[in-house]
């Protein structure tokens, strides 16, 4: 089954992470939110010595990759 095959599934189906992100890649940007959500965690921060500029920067990229790879 193909990332695609399960996106379609599970937007077909009108499930929570479906909502939340608008149908859009629901999966990739799931994923993605999890792990910056994972980042928050005390010593798991693996960005933390950045400015808040590159922080910035950073994400954005991350999240710009995500979606052009759809």
């Amino acid at each position: 089954m193909t990332m695609a095959s399960v996106n379609a599934r599970v937007c077909g189906q009108g499930l929570e992470l479906a909502v939340m992100y608008n149908d859009h890649s629901v999966l990739e940007n799931h994923h993605l939110a999890v792990a910056f959500k994972l980042l928050q965690h005390d010593g798991a921060d693996i960005f933390e010595n950045l400015s808040t500029k590159s922080y910035r920067t950073l994400r954005r990229i991350a999240i710009d990759v995500v979606s052009r790879s759809i």
